[in-house]
């Protein structure tokens, strides 16, 4: 990888290259990086990456501002959040005052933006700059856009933060329904669509409408790649809801298969054994709900998971 990193910039000066063409080496190598996990040596290659643009373009040129977007969003991923933030208002201003308003770019900017602040929990301006990327999006392209529809799943994430059910499952709705026309069926874009819009139907209490959505998934990821995580997780959901339906029988058939998929995953087990304990209770298996509360505050504990949600976890209805 060193090597690797040392050889390719030689070559470029080699071939007489100048900062631009430097500059989107560094960032073809950053994006190979980040693809593999390795987010120390992507935000390096980041790093260079920006460093260039702004030497062939200057700080305030857009032709810097992609490669900025790019080390934004790997400084949010990393935790560097005030320096996240300080280049995605940059790059938002300098979009703004070069191409206008209503330019694609500036939606992209305020995308970035909206995700920045979302991860220091500001869902109302987070979710303000989602909303005006869907504007700008709609604009540009018309509703059916595939940005359009990304930008809906955002938003819907954040009014699931405020606690809108009702409003996260509208978004989460209209941004299926775009995904469903334009790409296929059964990628991964869309069923996690579905699964986005299942989770806010449960929350808001609508299970009849939940189950066929994820029946339909499940049936989609059981044939093309049984041993996918989501498997379990989609089985989880399925046994929740029979369980609030009071379709004790197969809640237990549904919970009972996912149960293998969270095996290493202890916050997950420990939050699935708790839908167990509500189970056992409706059919008045008093002490198995309490061995299974027991065997949940265990996963939970070596999850360290905070108190709030252990004491959650006790009280079981």
């Amino acid at each position: 990888m060193h090597a690797e990193g040392c050889r390719v910039p030689a070559l470029a000066a080699r071939a007489g290259l100048g900062p631009d063409e430097h500059s989107e080496l560094q960032g073809a190598k950053a994006r190979v990086a980040y693809a593999r996990g390795d987010l120390e040596s992507a935000q390096a290659h980041f790093e260079e990456s920006h460093r260039l643009a702004v030497e062939a373009w200057g700080p305030d040129h857009p032709q810097t501002i992609a490669p900025e977007q790019n080390l934004t969003q790997c400084l949010q991923l990393r935790g560097e959040r005030d320096r996240a933030v300080e280049l995605a208002e940059h790059s938002l201003r300098v979009r703004r005052e070069h191409f206008g308003d209503w330019h694609p770019d500036v939606g992209r900017s305020h995308s970035v933006m909206g995700v920045v602040l979302g991860k220091d929990e500001q869902s109302v301006a987070a979710a303000e700059h989602f909303q005006r990327a869907v504007e700008i999006f709609t604009e540009t392209y018309g509703r059916e856009h595939r940005e359009v529809a990304s930008n809906l799943t955002s938003l819907g994430q954040f009014n699931q933060v405020a606690g809108d059910e009702t409003a996260a499952a509208a978004n989460f709705k209209e941004a299926l329904e775009i995904f469903e026309k334009v790409a296929d069926p059964n990628t991964t874009l869309v069923l996690t669509a579905r699964m986005n819009l299942g989770r806010a139907l449960f929350a808001a209490g609508q299970c009849e409408e939940m189950l066929p959505l994820i029946d339909e998934v499940l049936a989609a990821l059981v044939d093309r790649s049984p041993g996918d995580p989501r498997v379990g997780i989609a089985r989880w959901m399925l046994g929740a809801c029979q369980l609030r339906l009071g379709h004790h029988d197969e809640a237990r058939v549904f919970l009972e298969a996912a149960r293998p998929a969270f095996a290493d995953w202890p916050t997950e087990e420990g939050n699935l054994l708790v839908v167990f304990a509500r189970l056992h209770r409706k059919l008045g298996e008093t002490q198995k709900g309490l061995d299974a509360i027991r065997e949940a505050l265990v996963r939970l504990d070596a999850a360290e998971v905070d108190s709030m949600d252990r004491a959650e976890a006790i009280t079981v209805r």
